[in-house]
């Protein structure tokens, strides 16, 4: 893991610097709440803005056609590095240029999406905060079981415009489902932001919890997806933890502030001289398990004694 640079020499000798961001989520409370950790982690290494610090932004929201073209705008304004958000975006950064350097904070592994050409040794000008979520959710099926002994159905929500990521999401249920006994279904957003006809569909086969897996387009479109989770009486289980726990009964994984602030790290190392290729790609090591008494109450479950000892957050 990259050191900290104490904060007396990341005081010292700061210059002025001009930082891209790039992101393919709606510039939202929530986004901007860990954009907000991002930019607390910049300061405490020296990087204030208004000061010595510059921080262009380009969101395309849903359309992630347009991030190539963000990409490039970026890239002329001159930046000393580039943070992007998502893997989306990451991947429209290294598209766009390769010598100014690429920070990302991604949920897929970034050596098998062409990021990197390994954790230990990026290679190019690409480097950053990766979260392999695929590992992670058949460990959050195993806790709603935990949660919810007689769960028997659970529906995998999938796009088919991103289908990379509800593929991984699907494979990565399938057998753990099986041997917990869980029967899982494929339920098809068959056309964009219709989750209504979805939720229609999965409770017409008695669905009990729906699974959303990680794209950009369900991230931005949380709160609907959960809203309707909530109408339908099914558990809302997001593939990104802290950023949907109010809604979620149960949130499992790293904290994406914490990913967000440790990019800071990466884009003052860059800023003060280190080359990409020589910062390893961190994978966290912290993890969280959240559970959400008021989602709980609404759903009537309630969680053993023992699995509430265990986590490290409860929301009341």
């Amino acid at each position: 893991m990259p050191g900290i640079v104490p904060r007396a020499i990341a005081q010292a000798s700061v210059r002025s610097a001009q930082v891209g961001l790039l992101s393919d989520r709606n510039p939202d409370a929530t986004e901007l709440l860990l954009l907000g950790a991002f930019r607390e982690g910049l300061r405490e290494y020296g990087w204030v803005e208004g000061r010595n610090l510059t921080i262009v932004a380009r969101y395309s929201g849903n359309d992630a056609a347009r991030l190539d073209v963000l990409a490039v705008e970026l890239v002329r304004a001159g930046p000393d590095a580039v943070f992007a958000t998502t893997l989306p975006a990451a991947l429209a950064a290294m598209r766009s240029t390769r010598s100014v350097p690429v920070v990302f904070n991604v949920l897929p592994d970034p050596v098998e999406q062409g990021l990197v050409a390994s954790l230990a040794r990026p290679g190019g000008n690409v480097t950053g905060v990766a979260i392999n979520s695929s590992v992670l959710i058949p460990k959050r099926l195993q806790l709603l079981k935990e949660a919810m002994p007689g769960l028997a159905r659970v529906a995998v929500l999938t796009d088919p415009r991103r289908d990379e990521a509800c593929e991984a999401a699907w494979a990565a249920l399938r057998e753990p489902a099986g041997v917990m006994g869980i029967a899982i279904e494929k339920v098809v957003v068959a056309v964009e932001g219709d989750y209504r006809t979805a939720f229609e569909a999965m409770a017409g086969k008695r669905v009990e919890a729906v699974f959303v897996p990680a794209t950009t387009q369900f991230y931005n479109d949380a709160p609907r997806i959960a809203s309707l989770a909530q109408l339908h009486h099914m558990v809302f289980l997001p593939s990104v933890g802290d950023v949907a726990e109010a809604q979620a009964l149960i949130s499992y994984g790293p904290l994406q502030s914490e990913a967000y602030r440790r990019a800071a790290l990466y884009v003052n190392r860059i800023l003060r001289g280190a080359r990409p290729q020589t910062l390893p790609v961190e994978q966290p090591t912290r993890y969280e398990l959240v559970l959400n008494l008021k989602v709980a109450k609404a759903l009537g479950v309630t969680f053993p004694r023992a699995m509430r000892a265990r986590a490290d957050r409860l929301i009341e």
